[in-house]
């Protein structure tokens, strides 16, 4: 048999006020919810901004390039993104071009959360999939181009 819980079911509970309109309830909070993702996106241009990179020092951290000796899709992006917020595009572009791509939706949908956001998360939310594998084969196609061009090295060479 199932229970229906009613408001009779908790007689000490104050009466719960349905409001259509969420901008009368809406807590201070709020603003820095849709402030975080822009937040962020700021946080890590500013860290590869003010990052000592080089592509020929430290320590290599990708495991694709550890194993095969050659760069996957994502080796190239954090120098290209330093390069990309110093506003030197054409290098950004040279040392890995899906860094723009991702760069530029990030962006765009940073400044979407802070104006829009309850319209930016429902069609992020509905379009994650296709964003996913639209971002994946970019990825893979800039890849196989930068192989297919002698720009980044061969795996297993």
């Amino acid at each position: 048999m199932a229970h229906t819980l009613t408001a009779a079911s908790y007689p000490d509970a104050a009466p719960i006020e349905h409001h259509h309109n969420h901008a009368h309830t809406a807590t201070p909070w709020v603003g820095v919810r849709r402030a975080i993702p822009a937040a962020g996106f700021i946080g890590v241009c500013a860290a590869a901004a003010l990052t000592e990179l080089s592509a020929e020092e430290g320590q290599i951290l990708c495991p694709y390039r550890l194993v095969t000796g050659g760069w996957c899709p994502g080796c190239g992006c954090t120098r290209a993104l330093k390069a990309l917020v110093r506003g030197d595009v054409r290098d950004s572009i040279a040392m890995n071009p899906w860094t723009l791509v991702l760069f530029v939706q990030a962006l765009v949908v940073s400044i979407a959360l802070l104006a829009v956001p309850e319209r930016t998360v429902t069609w992020v939310r509905r379009n994650s999939v296709r964003i996913g594998v639209a971002n994946g084969l970019l990825g893979v196609g800039f890849w196989l181009l930068r192989l297919g061009y002698d720009v980044i090295p061969l795996p297993f060479t």
